[in-house]
């Protein structure tokens, strides 16, 4: 009998590599065919489709949110009962945090546990991301900054459309990298309080909700103003980073593919929504923006109206009546995915 399965298990070892799958190690193996050199019942085949089965998972693990009694069955880990009990505690106590939480499963002893960690994951449904940005929000801390200084000394300042006070107000609350919301309001010295219709309101609206490491599928949310790093910086580049040089080693550039911008910068970010999704090996990104543009129409022929040419105004200002004339002229969508 100990022969058929040794024999079993390096056809099964030999499948294994035709797939492209790394098999188990040896000792595994050996294991395997220590537990079940007492069963008169097992054959080679079934111990071949275990081995398999357990070679494919540990690549592909399962999801314990979404694992059924079938997908646990196969690993032939665990009686029926104990398998219930698994599936009985993710209906009563929602889902799985950790792979670790499978200690508090009843019936389950640790070297049960153990066996199992290696096949299985614990990616997560809404209640569980919700239950994380609320973790977060709880050990997140939460600042206001207020700035303002007369400006004294300028250039033209006699065109300005507005005081000479300029105006920032900031409201952050962060847990570390994973989450950020914020909002910022900012007006430089010369712009006006009021818009066109006479309506108060600041020159510049920032407002963003940002969250990463998320449990589950999706990994990184990002609402309202947002940055992207995307294709080395050729593509967009919105962090901080030294310009490419003869160093080879310095051209990759190895940052998160969405940061939150909370900053009062009025160029070179995203406004709308991004989301990155992970699978597997695979990480795909996709974005939507839409923002205002500033960029004054300028006529190329005094006697031609109809020729016209426009320009992007990258400052930020709006101060005078021709910077304010080119308030948001010009509209930018933004529409991409990235794998």
């Amino acid at each position: 009998m100990r022969a058929v399965l040794l024999a079993a298990g390096a056809a099964a070892i030999a499948v294994a590599a035709d797939a492209q799958i790394e098999p188990p190690p040896v000792q595994e193996v050996e294991q395997l065919i220590d537990e079940s050199s007492d069963e008169e019942d097992i054959d080679a085949d079934d111990l071949e489709r275990i081995v398999e089965t357990r070679a494919y998972y540990e690549l592909h693990p399962l999801d314990l949110n979404r694992v059924t009694r079938g997908d646990l069955a196969a690993l032939n880990l665990l009686p029926p009962g104990q398998i219930d009990a698994v599936i009985a505690r993710r209906a009563s106590a929602g889902d799985y945090l950790d792979p670790l939480e499978l200690q508090a499963v009843a019936g389950l002893t640790p070297d049960e546990v153990r066996r199992l960690l290696p096949y299985v994951i614990a990616g997560a449904g809404a209640r569980a991301a919700a239950r994380t940005l609320l973790g977060r929000w709880r050990d997140a801390t939460v600042y206001a900054a207020v700035r303002s200084a007369y400006q004294t000394t300028s250039a033209n300042v006699d065109a300005w459309q507005g005081p000479r006070l300029p105006l920032y107000a900031r409201l952050r609350a962060t847990a570390g990298r994973q989450l950020s919301l914020g909002l910022v309001v900012e007006n430089d010295a010369g712009e006006p309080y009021r818009r066109p219709d006479g309506s108060p309101a600041f020159d510049h609206i920032g407002l963003h909700a940002y969250a990463d490491d998320l449990p589950g599928t999706v990994e990184t949310v990002a609402l309202g103003d947002f940055g992207v790093n995307w294709g080395q910086g050729l593509i967009s580049y919105s962090g901080f980073a030294a310009g490419k040089g003869s160093a080879v080693m310095d051209v990759q550039r190895n940052a998160r593919w969405l940061i939150p911008h909370a900053s009062a910068g009025e160029t070179g970010i995203y406004r709308g929504a991004a989301a990155v999704a992970r699978r597997g090996r695979w990480r795909v990104m996709g974005l939507a923006s839409r923002r205002a543009l500033d960029g004054p129409i300028d006529t190329l022929g005094a006697t031609d109206d109809e020729l016209r040419f426009g320009t992007l105004r990258l400052s930020g200002l709006h101060r005078t009546t021709g910077e304010l004339a080119g308030r948001g002229s010009n509209a930018a969508t933004s529409l991409g995915g990235g794998v």
